[in-house]
């Protein structure tokens, strides 16, 4: 039976809050920067900051405080 008290939460709660979200992205980044093709799409980029942006941008759409100041999201990217 599903636990009401977890339907009810936001869904930043329910993944474990902006530090789990910044270790999932964190990891993701990892992988990506090192990737011999995907890294291409981030030569000028530094981790910490591409990081930083995308954790501000997830934790904002999953419910938390929205703290993104990145540029704007084209459409086709938004819910």
């Amino acid at each position: 039976m599903p636990d009401i008290n977890q339907e009810k939460q936001k869904p930043i709660d329910r993944i474990g809050g902006r530090q789990k979200v910044a270790s999932i992205v964190h990891d993701f980044y990892n992988i990506v920067f090192k990737h011999p093709i995907m890294s291409q799409f981030f030569k000028n980029v530094q981790q910490q900051q591409q990081e930083s942006q995308f954790t501000d941008f997830m934790v904002g759409r999953l419910g938390g405080e929205n703290v993104y100041c990145g540029r704007e999201v084209k459409p086709g990217y938004s819910p």
